[in-house]
């Protein structure tokens, strides 16, 4: 007999394709080191701007202040990279073209995170190109997209992806 008591996401209106962005930004924060499973350590990234320091180190933050777009540069940059592990590949990111819009209030319906209605909102729109490191190939793939920062509960500063403006194919590079 099935059961009457519907799914967390369903009964939040979310369907499938929510639950995909929801477990995507659950994934991204796990990524950038706001939300971690186990013990996380520090890992140093290089881009063209200089060397990244994974999870970054951020001064105190209150909700409100304006982001520069050198910490919204390399919070994006910590989304994505990740070392080379035994069991997965390795992923570098660079970062370009951060531009800082104007801030705008929380909105409970798109904006995930430890956010509220009173929570003030950076969009920040950057060029990012991954590139997946595997034994055989790499793949590359740039995105163009919308990040919308804020002000954690903890003062610290949080970026995630908010909208995915354009992407490119996938590059495929045998080495």
């Amino acid at each position: 007999m099935p059961s009457k008591i519907p799914l967390p996401w369903v009964a939040a209106g979310l369907g499938c394709l929510g639950l995909v962005s929801m477990v995507a930004g659950i994934g991204a924060l796990v990524a950038a080191g706001t939300m971690s499973r186990s013990k996380k350590t520090s890992t140093t990234h290089v881009t063209a701007g200089g060397p990244v320091q994974c999870p970054v180190q951020q001064e105190q933050a209150s909700n409100g202040d304006e982001i520069s777009e050198d910490l919204a540069h390399d919070l994006i940059v910590c989304l994505w990279q990740q070392p080379a592990s035994v069991a997965s590949e390795e992923v570098t990111c660079e970062v370009t073209n951060v531009s800082v819009g104007k801030r705008r209030k929380w909105n409970p319906y798109d904006d995930m995170g430890s956010g509220n209605v009173d929570t003030w909102v950076y969009p920040v729109r950057a060029t990012f190109t991954r590139r997946s490191i595997y034994r055989t190939e790499d793949v590359v793939v740039t995105d163009d997209g919308v990040f919308n920062c804020y002000v954690d509960a903890f003062n610290k500063w949080e970026c995630g992806l908010g909208q995915n403006l354009t992407r490119s194919s996938p590059q495929h590079i045998r080495k």
